[in-house]
């Protein structure tokens, strides 16, 4: 038998507020906000451990930290993609989230370019 923890409901504006924050994993998630912001060309980050082990939990943690707690320029997308594993083409649904993030139209257009260019063969 599998014991399964709910999910905490989380209000993203308290980040990594003690109260939540039971494994200390502010120190952590202020960290991993500092080499983002300070990263000299686009990161990319895993964050791989067990299944049940917190990396949704500090995920979305780490999201309300950046976009309610810091002063930053970072925009963030949670992605489920097990959520979104009935998707046919998951770049599609992924790269849809993206652009509901994107403020001007040039971003949204060079975006949609991308796309296009992924749905054609040999890319």
């Amino acid at each position: 038998m599998k014991l399964m923890v709910p999910q905490l409901d989380l209000d993203q504006q308290k980040g990594f507020a003690a109260d939540i924050d039971i494994f200390k994993r502010k120190d952590f998630g202020e960290h991993l906000a500092n080499l983002i912001e300070h990263a000299d060309d686009n990161p990319v980050i895993a964050l791989d451990s067990g299944w049940g082990e917190g990396k949704s939990t500090f995920i979305k943690m780490w999201q309300g930290y950046v976009e309610h707690q810091r002063s930053t320029k970072l925009k963030t997308i949670y992605f489920d993609a097990f959520k979104n594993d009935y998707q046919k083409d998951p770049f599609l649904a992924l790269a849809s989230e993206i652009y509901a993030l994107l403020d001007d139209k040039d971003s949204k257009k060079r975006l949609l370019l991308k796309i296009w260019q992924h749905r054609l063969p040999n890319h």
